[in-house]
């Protein structure tokens, strides 16, 4: 027993310790989504990114740094920044259409840093993947991923 709550102690160990929280001072007691106003018509939502998950990551010669935060998506673009995908589920009228308008953002471009690529989904049954892809000509590029702020799904119809 006292051997499997050592490996456990240990393995959460290099776990936390492999990756470190960024966080965003002036969003730290903010909610991620927040419900601003709404009415039949409108809906206005805010998002406050309060920090993200960064882990540094060596691949083929070269760091990189692997962005995440807990309980969110992926874009899932192979070989473009491995970034994490921010969604939630609106519940509209079924009459009319839907769209979106920026009232206002603020962004921060970081500088001198390697966002690790995407890459192809391993499925558990096959043997693993080895191959690494990178959209090379897409980072030289110098290029903002994703390049939406937001972006309207397929409106669906939910049951009970």
């Amino acid at each position: 027993m006292k051997k499997v709550l050592f490996f456990l102690l240990f393995l959460f160990v290099i776990v936390f310790l492999s990756s470190e929280w960024i966080s965003i001072p002036e969003n730290t007691h903010k909610e991620l989504f927040e419900h601003i106003s709404g009415d039949r018509d409108a809906l206005e939502i805010g998002f406050s990114l309060n920090g993200y998950e960064q882990k540094t990551i060596s691949e083929q010669g070269k760091v990189y740094q692997e962005i995440s935060y807990f309980n969110e998506g992926e874009f899932l673009e192979i070989g473009k920044p491995d970034l994490p995908r921010f969604t939630r589920l609106v519940a509209i009228p079924n009459q009319g259409e839907a769209s979106l308008e920026i009232l206002s953002y603020e962004d921060e471009i970081i500088s001198n840093i390697n966002i690790f690529p995407q890459q192809e989904l391993q499925i558990e049954s096959q043997p693993k993947i080895t191959t690494f892809v990178k959209d090379q000509e897409f980072y030289d590029r110098g290029d903002v991923f994703p390049g939406k702020l937001v972006e309207l799904g397929t409106p669906a119809i939910l049951r009970d």
